[in-house]
């Protein structure tokens, strides 16, 4: 649950989201974000940002947004209404979804057995059962500066590093963050004037379909012609 939550707060693709910021600046084409490593004891989160060329010359302050939005996040607190359109949205997809190839299914029921419990092997991974909206914001506080890992991949890079990956030979550098990103990405999170005007939760979807019973032959023929104007 805590996830997904995040990350359709984090990926959400509308007014008021990361992407929609950075776009205003030129800074990016796409953004994901989600789990990377789901383990028993240990977990990640990642967001990945698609930028653009005028972008990689501003990553500290793309970062500076993201964390800006993670800042918002806790001040606005947790929201019942996200996840409970989260829930409708999932048992949904759920209740139509498409057929995957026979050995991917295997191994997804393989590995949720290892995570849920017996009556959920098949659908603990794609529904929302509870509600724990405080766990949620628990792990949101460790979205910090301190406990992140950024990196940056461009070809721009080439012939311009110091280290080689170990086993797949990959050119790279690591360097710690400097006391300046430090202090503006921690600045961030707590009042930005260049992005808390522009950052904010999505809007609801009142259009998320909850009811799916069939209707009769009769009822269409008694029913009022269509179109229907919807209020």
């Amino acid at each position: 649950m805590t996830f997904s939550y995040l990350g359709h707060l984090f990926g959400h693709e509308s007014g008021g989201s990361i992407l929609s910021a950075l776009k205003q600046r030129r800074w990016a084409n796409g953004l994901s974000a989600g789990n990377y490593l789901d383990n028993r004891d240990f977990a990640s989160f990642t967001v990945t940002v698609d930028l653009s060329e005028e972008g990689v010359e501003h990553v500290d302050e793309v970062v500076a947004c993201i964390f800006a939005y993670v800042g918002m996040l806790q001040r606005t607190g947790p929201q019942e209404w996200v996840w409970n359109e989260l829930k409708e949205i999932s048992d949904m997809n759920f209740q139509f979804i498409s057929k995957i190839e026979p050995s991917s299914y295997a191994t997804n029921l393989a590995n949720g057995m290892h995570v849920y419990s017996v009556p959920h092997t098949i659908c603990g991974s794609q529904l929302q059962f509870q509600c724990d909206l405080p766990e949620t914001w628990f792990y949101l506080s460790h979205f910090t500066p301190a406990n992140s890992l950024i990196t940056v991949s461009h070809q721009g890079f080439a012939g311009k590093t110091t280290l080689k990956e170990k086993w797949y030979g990959t050119d790279y550098n690591q360097r710690a963050y400097s006391e300046q990103q430090t202090s503006l990405w921690t600045s961030s999170m707590t009042q930005s004037a260049v992005w808390d005007q522009m950052l904010g939760l999505p809007q609801r979807n009142p259009f998320v379909p909850t009811d799916f019973t069939l209707k009769s032959k009769q009822a269409k023929e008694t029913a009022s012609a269509y179109p229907v104007l919807i209020p």
